[in-house]
C-alpha cells in the first residue's frame, strides 16, 4: 500500500509553491482602490491571471474575461488529476462536477428559454463552457434540442439523463427549470459524499468530510436566504431542498424554527467552535441581533471554511488536506478577483467593494 508520504510529498511541495504565488492582499486592495475598471484590471498583468487582462483588452467584454477566470478555476481540478492515484482522482472528479453541473444548468436554462418561451438566446451562448470537464455532453445539442426527447438524447452518455428525465415532468407543471436545478445540485452533493466515503482512507476521509460539511452549511444557509427573502417559500417546501448533511443535522421541527424565526443559533454555535479566536470575538458582538440575519451567518460559514483551509496548511502535511486547502484558497482568490472586477465595472465605491469581499 502506498504510504501517505509517498502519496503526497510531491503534491504537497508543488501546491505549496503555487500557493506562495497567490495574489497578495495589498494587490487586491489596489485593485479595489483603482480609479476605473481598466486601471483595476491592469493590476493582473504579470500575474498568474494575466490571461484575463489579455482577453479583456482584446475583446472589451467583461463576460468573456469572467469566462476565462471560470476556465482557470476548472483547470485547478483537472491539473490535480495528474498527481493523484485513481481513487483520489475519483473524489477530485466528484468535486469538479460542481462546474460541469453549473454549466449544464445554464445549457438547460437556454433550452427552456428558446424552446418553451421562444426567446432569442444568441447573446448568451458564447459564455457556455464547451470543453469537457468530466463527462461528455454537447452544449449545442442541448440548447438547440427541438423536444424533450432530443434534450434527453443529448445527455444519454452522462449520469444526468435519468435525473433530468424525472425532473422534466415537474417542469411541465411549474413552467420553470427550478426542479431540474435542485435535482442536479442534490446529485452533486450526494455524489461527493459517496466518493469521499468510498474512495478516501481514514485521515483523508475525516478531513474531506469536515470540509464537505462546511461547504454544505454554506449552501444550506444560502438557500434559506434566497428562498425566504426572494421567493417567500414556506418552510415545509424549503425543507425539501435542504441538504441532509452539514455540521448540524436538521430535522423538520428544528428547521422550521430556524427558518420561520430566522434563529440559526445552533449552526452559529457549531461554526464558532471551528473558528479562530479573533473570529469568535468579532461575531460574538451584538449576537442577538446578528443571529436574526441568515445572510450574516452565511458569511460566517464562508469565513470558517477559509479559516479551516489555512489551518490545514499548518497541519499534517501528507494528507488530502493540502489538495483541499489549495482548491479552497485558489477558488477564494478567483472569487475575489471576479467580485472586484464586476464591482469596478459597475462603478461601485471602494467601501462597498470591501464589504463584498
Amino acid at each position: 500500500m502506498t504510504s501517505a508520504l509517498t502519496k503526497y510529498a510531491f503534491i504537497n511541495a508543488k501546491l505549496r509553491a503555487r500557493l506562495s504565488k497567490n495574489l497578495p492582499d495589498d494587490l487586491i486592495d489596489e485593485m479595489v482602490k483603482a480609479k476605473s475598471f481598466l486601471e483595476s484590471i491592469e493590476y493582473l498583468r504579470d500575474t498568474p491571471y494575466d490571461t484575463i487582462y489579455d482577453v479583456y483588452t482584446e475583446t472589451g467584454d467583461m463576460l468573456t474575461a469572467e469566462k476565462e477566470l471560470l476556465k482557470k478555476e476548472i483547470l485547478l481540478f483537472i491539473e490535480l488529476l495528474r498527481y493523484v492515484d485513481e481513487k483520489t482522482g475519483e473524489y477530485i472528479k466528484a468535486l469538479a462536477l460542481r462546474y460541469e453541473i453549473s454549466n449544464l444548468k445554464n445549457c438547460i436554462r437556454l433550452f427552456f428559454d428558446r424552446f418553451i418561451r421562444g426567446r432569442d438566446i444568441s447573446l448568451q451562448t458564447p459564455y457556455l463552457i464547451h470543453e469537457k470537464i468530466v463527462n461528455d455532453y454537447s452544449c449545442d445539442r442541448i440548447i438547440h434540442a427541438s423536444s424533450r426527447e432530443e434534450l434527453l438524447e443529448a445527455l444519454k452518455d452522462t449520469p444526468y439523463r435519468d435525473l433530468v428525465k424525472s425532473a422534466t415532468d415537474e417542469l411541465n407543471e411549474t413552467f420553470t427549470v427550478f426542479p431540474i436545478e435542485m435535482a442536479l445540485d442534490r446529485f452533486y452533493y450526494d455524489n461527493v459524499f459517496i466518493r469521499l466515503s468510498s474512495c478516501l482512507p481514514g485521515k483523508d476521509k475525516t478531513i474531506a468530510l469536515q470540509v464537505f460539511n462546511l461547504d454544505v452549511d454554506v449552501e444550506n444557509i444560502g438557500r434559506m436566504v434566497r428562498f425566504k427573502h426572494f421567493y417567500a417559500m414556506d418552510a415545509d417546501k424549503v425543507f425539501q431542498y435542504i441538504l441532509p448533511y452539514g455540521i448540524v443535522p436538521l430535522n423538520i421541527d428544528v428547521f422550521k424554527k430556524m427558518y420561520e424565526n430566522e434563529d440559526v443559533s445552533g449552526i452559529l454555535a457549531a461554526l464558532m467552535e471551528k473558528s479562530d479566536r479573533s473570529l469568535k470575538t468579532f461575531f460574538n458582538q451584538d449576537v442577538r441581533e446578528r443571529q436574526a440575519r441568515l445572510l450574516f451567518v452565511e458569511k460566517i460559514a464562508e469565513h470558517v471554511l477559509l479559516y479551516q483551509a489555512r489551518k490545514i496548511l499548518f497541519g499534517p502535511p501528507f494528507t488530502i488536506g493540502i489538495l483541499l486547502a489549495y482548491l479552497i484558497l485558489k477558488q477564494n482568490e478567483i472569487k475575489k478577483i471576479m467580485t472586484v472586477l464586476n464591482a469596478k465595472n459597475y462603478n461601485y465605491q471602494p467601501e462597498r467593494i470591501h464589504g463584498l469581499l
